[in-house]
């Protein structure tokens, strides 16, 4: 993207003088934070704004789509904006009022690598977002930085679910899976496997034949070749 910062800052001082926080759609909102998050530009008086009013009234979470949920939290996680009251309410929405049910696969990695990003750990959202990748085959529906978000996010959090590394592995181990994953995303799920003490010698060995064969190899970079050594 092209970020030219005083229109991002006179679009942030227009916002918060006038008052037109408020009369932002849910997705208009998303994807306003969104576009700062994805230029790298961190207004802490707007981020602070949204905070507020995201967590002003428990109520105003329902009129936000899952997707709209998820890009808020990715884009207060990528930019390092750590909001202690709107991670809390944003957590209990998601896990007391039902909305986990009306997620997709990208909402819930982003939702969980928000968390972990963040530092903020909750159990119940991690066995909540482990017990729904296992049912009805959503895990099947995942894409590969999808996964391999979803386990960094995980062991980060030493969140260990034995049934969900268990059917990730055997997901992996399907014929053609592996070509499917970028360098980043095979160190990041061999790194959660290891950093979660996971030891599955067959998955193991699958990536390692797979990583050593035709060109793979040579489009790893030095942190991804040091994260998979260390594995």
């Amino acid at each position: 993207g092209v970020c030219n910062l005083r229109l991002m800052n006179a679009v942030a001082d227009w916002i918060l003088e006038e008052g037109t926080l408020v009369l932002l759609k849910p997705q208009e909102i998303a994807n306003m934070v969104w576009a700062y998050a994805t230029l790298g530009v961190n207004n802490p008086l707007l981020m602070a704004a949204v905070a507020d009013w995201l967590s002003m009234d428990g109520a105003t979470l329902f009129e936000f789509k899952p997707q709209e949920i998820g890009n808020v939290l990715w884009a207060f996680a990528t930019l390092g904006v750590d909001n202690a009251d709107l991670m809390v309410v944003v957590m209990r929405h998601i896990t007391q009022e039902g909305r986990l049910a009306e997620f997709h696969a990208q909402e819930v990695a982003n939702t969980v690598w928000a968390f972990s990003k963040l530092a903020v750990f909750d159990s119940h959202l991690l066995n909540d977002v482990a017990t729904w990748v296992l049912q009805d085959g959503r895990l099947a529906l995942f894409k590969p930085q999808e996964i391999s978000n979803m386990l960094w996010a995980f062991a980060t959090a030493d969140s260990h679910k034995p049934d969900l590394m268990a059917a990730v592995a055997a997901l992996l181990l399907q014929e053609g899976a592996l070509s499917k994953f970028k360098p980043q995303e095979i160190a990041n799920t061999v790194w959660a496997f290891a950093t979660l003490r996971i030891r599955n010698s067959n998955l193991m060995a699958t990536i390692a034949r797979h990583v050593l064969q035709g060109c793979v190899l040579a489009e790893f970079n030095s942190q991804d070749i040091a994260n998979t050594v260390w594995a």
